[in-house]
């Protein structure tokens, strides 16, 4: 149980480090170098680019590390025999998506003129979320079937 919350706090982690980098980096970028205040040639037109791109492989290596991390998890706790309820599975994929949001939608309110763009990670977290919890939701009903 103990190994199960060290893994669970973990894989929170990588998803609040890449989230919180995805959007500092972002919203660095808009402030400094905002491309409808200032002209975008040369120079501050590839650092503007070059911030965006280091936010986006940032996110884009955390998350797969998160979404690796469940895939182990939950294939640990398969494995192992774990027995929980569906309401607790449902509760802890609502934390992560709820955990994700508070992570973004800060910035994305201080930065209305790109408020979608800091949104945009959600969408395929929230994708990948759903997944898991139907695979995790079909482990539970396979462990509580009783064949005859």
């Amino acid at each position: 149980m103990k190994k199960l919350r060290v893994m669970v706090c973990l894989i929170d982690f990588l998803l609040v480090f890449g989230l919180l980098s995805f959007a500092g980096i972002f919203f660095y970028a808009n402030l400094t170098m905002n491309p409808y205040e200032i002209s975008m040639v040369g120079d501050i037109a590839e650092r503007r680019l070059f911030f965006r791109i280091l936010s986006e492989k940032m996110y884009t290596a955390c998350g797969s590390l998160y979404t690796l991390g469940h895939i182990v998890m939950i294939g640990a706790l398969a494995k192992n025999s774990y027995r929980t309820s569906i309401r607790r599975i449902a509760c802890y994929f609502l934390s992560q998506i709820l955990l994700a949001a508070l992570c973004v939608l800060p910035f994305a309110f201080l930065d209305r003129t790109f408020a979608y763009d800091y949104i945009f990670p959600l969408r395929g977290l929230s994708v990948t979320l759903l997944i898991l919890f139907l695979v995790s939701s079909i482990l539970y009903v396979l462990k509580n079937i009783d064949l005859p």
